[in-house]
């Protein structure tokens, strides 16, 4: 049990209606979920091509016959996607299935949280209530990413170390519990370390003068440290690194890259915060309160104090990494279902020191509840709207998507060579041998090569067709001032060199380290390149205003007279209509 019992059984019905509530809820996220999986996004694409290597027996490579490249970040879900693939279930449905599972036990968790509350279950239920109804939780479950999985695993870890430290006895099977949801954590996403770290240290520290629990809790931490040492030696060996391509995108430098994104995270979930650390305080209150003298027993649930514990640290690293393409709170987000079953178990905690009078206020929880869904009122009438319209789909997935059809459909994918910067959709689709810049899933661009390594690299590259946000330089022109066409493009000077408030964190990040002198420079070096050494094919258009997408067959590539050809009549906008001033409509 993750709390003590009530002073009074609660009856049967309350825990009818607890289940009841948590099941409508889940089960409405999952509809909606199910209605979104076509907006799976470009990321979830790479976990799809690495799933899709695995099966084929390439093992884990971005392009078979390269060298393993560590381009990915869950490894659990590139392992799980390839296993349901095994058993003929498309990347989007089985991704779907494994947020589905993962929503499953947070809903599990959170009864168990909150079962035992009596008549004041409503209360307690009402932090959960304002996770499951926001539509960002049916954004992660319908993206595609491991997003709703690592806060599964999240939660179960902070609900794992207060079990060991909370009520009741505790033995190896619990320890054996917490170090699973450790291991899992960080075969998720790498950064779940620092989350099982701080659960762990704060838990140890609050236990350590009682020796039962320190010893459960000291075999969880070796358990977790010797399968961790494992993996890390694993890594070595088979990638020749210990950190993913990704790390040495987002770190950030000295930055505080992300702090914009982690406050709009704190304002837009204010309420369950507030909720979480007072319910924290009390909870710390009430264990002082409650240790028996002599002997250091305790008598709380302490998951509202671990997560508050797991939160702060979290939220510094946050605010240090860019969040690329960080829609919906995608990288902080797990905080809020750990704060949601931190504050669950703690009312059902405290409830359960109320007198039985107490529980005569089950009105007053209800009310509480009211609110926790008229919090969401305005979410909730969009979801249930958008399940009434056709299945949407991603627009800037299914445009890379129509591109890799289409170099597929050229009949010589597999020998072709693609460059472009979104590692995603595109090469997935298209079948190709496939270069990325930005480095995420080509070691020859990572941040950690060398900088003469990676021009080695860049020099012996033989490309065949190159997608780019840039237009080609004007003929004859020398510099961004001097191109007619880049000097006057509403494209090129309020969104590639502007801070529109669209841009991807990541590319503002990139951006502030330079003037715009030399942004300028930097961008028209690359129009030149495409002008002098590629030919336009044309555009693809993902119809609202974002990064464009130029299509070019490289003058030199051997396929080049036949990419033409094929490739001509598939894109959205000729190359003679293309409008270099404004956003494709």
């Amino acid at each position: 049990m993750l709390s003590p019992p009530s002073s009074v059984r609660p009856p049967p019905m309350h825990k009818i209606c607890s289940a009841l509530l948590l099941a409508a809820a889940i089960g409405f996220v999952l509809a909606v979920a199910w209605h979104d999986r076509g907006m799976a996004v470009d990321d979830a694409y790479i976990t799809f091509r690495y799933a899709q290597n695995v099966l084929s027996g390439h093992g884990l490579v971005w392009n078979p016959g390269s060298v393993p490249c560590e381009g990915y970040t869950n490894l659990t879900y590139v392992i799980g996607i390839a296993g349901l693939g095994a058993l003929g279930v498309a990347p989007t449905h089985a991704a779907w299935g494994l947020a589905a599972l993962s929503l499953l036990g947070l809903g599990f968790l959170f009864w168990r949280a909150t079962c035992n509350a009596g008549r004041l279950a409503p209360l307690a239920i009402a932090p959960a209530m304002l996770v499951l109804l926001n539509a960002d939780l049916a954004v992660h479950a319908s993206r595609g990413l491991e997003t709703v999985a690592f806060a599964f695993f999240a939660v179960g870890q902070v609900v794992a170390v207060a079990r060991i430290c909370g009520p009741g006895a505790t033995g190896t099977r619990d320890g054996l519990i917490a170090a699973g949801f450790g291991c899992l954590l960080y075969l998720t996403r790498p950064d779940g370390v620092l989350l099982t770290a701080s659960c762990g240290l704060v838990a140890l520290w609050l236990v350590w003068r009682e020796p039962p629990r320190r010893r459960v809790l000291l075999l969880a931490a070796l358990l977790w440290l010797l399968s961790g040492l494992v993996y890390a030696s694993w890594k070595l060996w088979y990638f020749g690194h210990l950190l993913p391509n990704a790390f040495y995108m987002k770190a950030g430098g000295a930055s505080f890259a992300g702090l914009r994104e982690t406050t709009a995270f704190l304002t837009d979930y204010a309420p369950l915060w507030l909720s979480g650390l007072i319910v924290a305080i009390l909870s710390i209150w009430q264990r002082r309160r409650a240790v028996v003298r002599g002997t250091g027993g305790v008598q709380r649930d302490i998951s509202s104090v671990l997560a508050i514990a797991v939160a702060v640290p979290w939220l510094a690293y946050s605010a240090k990494i860019v969040h690329e393409i960080g829609f919906a709170h995608r990288f902080v987000w797990p905080l809020a279902a750990v704060l949601a079953i931190g504050c669950a178990s703690g009312i059902t905690s405290l409830v359960a020191s109320l007198p039985v009078r107490a529980q005569r206020g089950w009105l007053l929880a209800w009310a509480a509840l009211g609110l926790a869904v008229f919090a969401n009122f305005s979410s909730l009438g969009q979801q249930w709207t958008k399940l009434r319209e056709p299945r949407a789909v991603d627009p800037y997935t299914s445009m890379f998507l129509r591109l890799g059809d289409a170099i597929r459909e050229t009949g010589i994918g597999p020998q072709l060579v693609l460059y472009c910067s979104h590692a995603g959709a595109t090469p997935y689709a298209a079948g190709v041998h496939h270069v990325d810049p930005a480095g995420l899933v080509d070691d020859g661009y990572c941040g950690r090569t060398p900088a003469e390594q990676r021009a080695r690299y860049q020099a012996g590259l033989q490309l065949d067709v190159v997608a780019w946000h840039l237009f080609p330089a004007s003929p004859g022109a020398r510099s961004f001032d001097e191109d007619p066409r880049a000097r006057t493009s509403t494209y090129l000077n309020r969104w590639v060199l502007g801070d529109d408030p669209d841009m991807d964190a990541g590319v503002r990040h990139a951006a502030a380290k330079e003037d715009l002198a030399q942004r300028k420079a930097a961008v028209f070096a690359y129009m030149v390149l495409l002008r002098d050494h590629a030919t336009l094919v044309g555009e693809m258009n993902n119809g609202v205003k974002r990064w464009r997408s130029f299509v070019y067959v490289w003058n030199q590539s051997r396929y080049r007279e036949q990419l033409l050809q094929s490739l001509a009549p598939r894109m959205d906008v000729p190359a003679a209509a293309v409008d270099c001033d404004q956003w494709p409509r």
